[in-house]
């Protein structure tokens, strides 16, 4: 088949977050398929003016962003060349999935995809909820609740995600929980750094809590003087007060924030760790979690992350609550005692392998494209496979 992904934006530091490295990941696996697949969308940061060919694994055609007004974050980026490509290529495809966001960059191509009887699926990520804020109320009258209804299948991490995306639409929906999902990792984790090491890898939103991770820092440095605490990810909101308790609590210089991290960098970064902590509210399914799990890194999270009850089930991590005295003390725990940080590395592995395989997810969307085209005809060919879709500039 010939597959077009659609992602909001596409950076050297990966501002734009989880989306774009799921959507890397699947296309990634689709080519292995024998499947014409590519990943398209808006970019900045890059040198060109179309940007690379490739990101994070997967081939892509980029379109240059432009936000007119950027203190409303992604939601009003536009890339005027993405639209004018898609309509002279819309024969070309049989199916397009789009990462869905409230923006001005995937929800216009949903929209051409249903007024073009394009088959498509959505995959929301989490972003698709009820809001109260006017600009998403006119969104959803005027477009959300449209491309809801006109998709093949729309894909959510847990059950209440598709509960909040009927909610939206105001209907039932042709709902399919589709996880995130890795490569198999090796059978044995990463070698354990020389020196102690605790990672936060996300952006600095207040969302993600990065505070508590600096918290959680302060309270330990006493009994872990040792210890680096590395605040990895672009600023969201909360630069400027993690900057200030850094100045006021420097910590001997053990704790830092180093900025955002290529995605291509990303798992040297946590093979750098000795313990990963993420303590964001209402996560639905982090990949950074999943690549610390199949690095072999022992992963603290909060209890209503999407990933703690596999978490706690496989044992590859400890789940508690974010605030300071809790987070504090998990890590503690995993500082201790390195053999609990192996045998939790090692689960965390065993969970990818069994449960979150780029390959399961493969097989889940397979399935979802082929019922989506129907019997239509694919339009590649035996010696197209594993290739881009064959598109006009």
């Amino acid at each position: 088949m010939r597959i077009v992904h659609v992602a909001t934006l596409i950076s050297p530091h990966g501002e734009y977050g989880g989306p774009v490295r799921v959507a890397c990941r699947q296309v990634e696996e689709l080519r292995h398929r024998g499947h014409q697949a590519i990943l398209t969308g808006s970019h900045k940061g890059f040198q060109a003016a179309t940007g690379p060919q490739e990101f994070d694994g997967a081939p892509v055609r980029l379109f240059r962003a432009y936000n007119p007004l950027p203190t409303l974050g992604f939601a009003t980026t536009i890339a005027p060349g993405l639209f004018a490509w898609f309509l002279r290529n819309r024969k070309n495809f049989d199916v397009v999935h789009i990462h869905l966001a409230r923006d001005l960059v995937t929800l216009p191509i949903a929209w051409l995809c249903a007024m073009f009887r394009i088959p498509y699926v959505l995959q929301t990520h989490g972003m698709i909820v009820p809001s109260p804020r006017l600009l998403a109320r006119i969104l959803d009258a005027i477009a959300v609740k449209r491309v809801l209804h006109s998709a093949k299948a729309i894909l959510h991490l847990r059950p209440v995600e598709a509960d909040e995306i009927e909610a939206v639409a105001g209907r039932s929906l042709p709902t399919v929980q589709v996880p995130n999902g890795l490569p198999t990792p090796p059978s044995v984790p990463a070698p354990q750094p020389e020196h102690p090491a605790v990672l936060f890898l996300a952006r600095l939103h207040p969302r993600k809590q990065p505070m508590a991770f600096v918290e959680a820092a302060r309270q330990l440095h006493a009994h872990h003087p040792e210890v680096d605490f590395t605040l990895l990810g672009p600023d969201e909101g909360e630069g400027d007060r993690v900057t200030q308790a850094i100045a006021t609590t420097p910590l001997s210089g053990r704790l830092q924030w180093n900025g955002p991290v290529e995605p291509t960098a990303v798992t040297e970064a946590i093979s750098k760790c000795s313990v990963f902590v993420l303590p964001s509210r209402n996560e639905p399914f982090p990949m950074s979690v999943l690549e610390a799990m199949a690095c072999g890194r022992p992963v603290v999270i909060n209890h209503d992350c999407g990933l703690a009850p596999l978490v706690q089930e496989y044992g590859a991590g400890i789940v508690c609550d974010r605030s300071g005295p809790e987070l504090a003390e998990a890590v503690d725990q995993l500082l201790k005692d390195a053999d609990r940080r192996d045998r939790m590395g090692r689960a965390g592995q065993r969970l990818i392998r069994e449960e979150l395989s780029i390959r399961r997810v493969g097989d889940v969307l397979d399935q979802i494209y082929s019922k989506g085209v129907g019997d239509s005809t694919p339009r590649g060919t035996a010696s197209d496979k594993g290739k881009p879709p064959a598109c006009e500039s």
